[in-house]
C-alpha cells in the first residue's frame, strides 16, 4: 500500500481556486469577443435604407402574407425605421456554477417599448415571429438566427482559440 503526506494542503487548494477564477475570467472575456462580431452582424442587418415606408407600400407591402415579394436576400434582412430596434438591442453574459454563457437580443421590457400605437404585439416579435400587424400579417425574419448562421464559424474560432489561450496560458 502506498501512502503519501500532503503538506500545505491549504495552499494546494487555494491555487486550484486562484486557477479556477483566472480560468473563468479569461472565459468570460473569450466570451464577449465572440460576442461582438454577432452584435455588429445582427445590427447591420436590422439597419437597412435602401427602401423607406412609402416606398415598401408602393412595392406592395412585400413582407406581407398575403403577397409575399421579399427584395432581399437574405430573407431576414430589416428596413431601419427608427433606429430604435437596433438601439434596444443588447447583450450579456452569465456565469453560474456549471456554465459561462453569452447570449444576444432583446428584454422582454426592451421588445414591449417597441410598440407600435396600433399594434397588439411589439414590432420586434411582429418581425421575429410573424405577426397580424398591417393588413394580412408580416412574413416572419428571423434576423438573429439569421445572422448567427452568417458568422458561426467565426464566432466557433473566436470559443476555440480563446479557450485553448485560457486552458493553456502559462502562470
Amino acid at each position: 500500500m502506498f501512502q503519501a503526506v500532503i503538506r500545505g494542503k491549504e495552499q494546494i487548494l487555494a491555487n486550484i481556486n486562484k486557477t479556477r477564477l483566472q480560468a473563468e475570467a479569461g472565459m468570460v472575456e473569450v466570451i464577449g469577443k465572440a460576442q461582438k462580431p454577432l452584435l455588429t452582424t445582427i445590427r447591420a442587418n436590422i439597419n437597412w435604407t435602401c427602401h423607406s415606408l412609402e416606398e415598401l407600400a408602393a412595392m406592395g407591402h412585400p413582407y406581407g402574407k398575403k403577397h409575399l415579394n421579399n427584395p432581399h436576400s437574405p430573407y431576414y434582412l430589416v428596413h431601419r425605421q427608427s433606429g430604435a430596434m437596433r438601439s434596444a438591442l443588447s447583450s450579456d453574459i452569465g456565469a453560474d456554477s456549471r456554465e459561462i454563457r453569452g447570449g444576444i437580443g432583446y428584454t422582454e421590457a426592451a421588445e414591449d417599448s417597441l410598440t407600435t400605437t396600433n399594434a397588439r404585439a411589439s414590432y420586434v416579435r411582429a418581425v421575429l415571429k410573424g405577426s397580424t400587424i398591417g393588413s394580412g400579417g408580416m412574413v416572419e425574419r428571423d434576423f438573429l438566427s439569421g445572422s448567427l448562421k452568417e458568422i458561426e464559424k467565426e464566432i466557433g474560432n473566436i470559443l476555440i482559440n480563446g479557450s485553448r489561450k485560457v486552458i493553456f496560458r502559462k502562470t
